[in-house]
């Protein structure tokens, strides 16, 4: 957790920049999740397609996400024109 609190997330750091506040850095993390996939190339990779993180940089994702996002989070992807989606496994994630 150290070295995530201190690089931080390299798809998330740009809009989120929880590096600058632990505290959003606590309410954007869980570490509470189920599974896990690791994904090396992602634009080539279908498993990342399909949980439509090909647009993601490589590297080792959760596949179920217990939490929400604050809405200071939520703000700050909104004005980046980035659509959440939820790892919660409700019905938001489904097309």
């Amino acid at each position: 957790m150290q070295e995530f609190s201190r690089k931080g997330c390299p798809n998330c750091h740009p809009v989120l920049d929880y590096i600058s506040s632990q505290d959003l850095l606590q309410e954007c993390t869980s570490p509470i999740y189920e599974g896990c996939v690791s994904i090396d190339k992602p634009t080539e990779s279908w498993i990342a397609k399909w949980l439509r993180l090909d647009k993601y940089v490589a590297g080792v994702y959760a596949t179920k996400v217990v939490g929400e996002l604050p809405e200071e989070a939520l703000d700050n992807l909104g004005a980046e024109n980035i659509e959440y989606i939820p790892r919660d496994g409700s019905e938001n994630n489904l097309e």
